[in-house]
């Protein structure tokens, strides 16, 4: 049962902006070398798994790597992408699980759209976690994204954070 439905309207309670710039953005460039540079980098927050989607998708992901990265050098731990799908992504699973609660779980599997892109938690304590979404300055929200984030945010009480990439001239 799919919790999807289209005439809903969500605006972001949190919204943070993060510039890049616009050398760095290029080179991320479809030959995977910044990829590989911030995987060698950040090993615990880039993994094996994140790092095979830039073979699949070598132009897709800067955005969020760039946001988990922010986050990770203030001291959070990130998972990213991905990082709700049990079969694929056995090495987090159960990190994801057991921060979010089986009822965020479950909702999450049943929603017929992919939550957030990163789960940010504190790693001394755990109870202190939220839910990121990486855009570009321009990107909008899909319709199901429009559904259940503010499904996640009454499950959680907590408010997704929206992490807008600007890219400077």
């Amino acid at each position: 049962m799919k919790i999807l439905e289209t005439s809903v309207t969500w605006q972001p309670r949190e919204t943070r902006d993060l510039k890049v710039p616009k050398a760095l953005r290029k080179r991320w460039d479809g030959r995977r070398t910044l990829a590989t540079e911030w995987r060698d980098k950040y090993p615990e927050l880039i993994r094996d798994v994140d790092y095979a989607l830039t073979e699949r998708q070598p132009r897709a992901h800067f955005h969020e790597w760039y946001a988990a990265i922010d986050y990770w050098s203030a001291g959070y731990h990130v998972l990213i992408e991905k990082y709700f799908l049990k079969k694929r992504r056995s090495d987090v699973y159960p990190i994801y699980r057991a921060i979010v609660g089986d009822e965020v779980v479950t909702a999450i599997d049943h929603a017929g759209s992919q939550p957030p892109d990163l789960l940010v938690y504190d790693p001394h304590g755990v109870r202190e976690w939220f839910f990121a979404e990486a855009k570009s300055a321009s990107e909008r929200f899909t319709k199901g994204q429009l559904v259940l984030f503010p499904r996640l945010e009454e499950l959680t009480d907590r408010p997704i954070q929206v992490v807008r990439i600007r890219i400077e001239s």
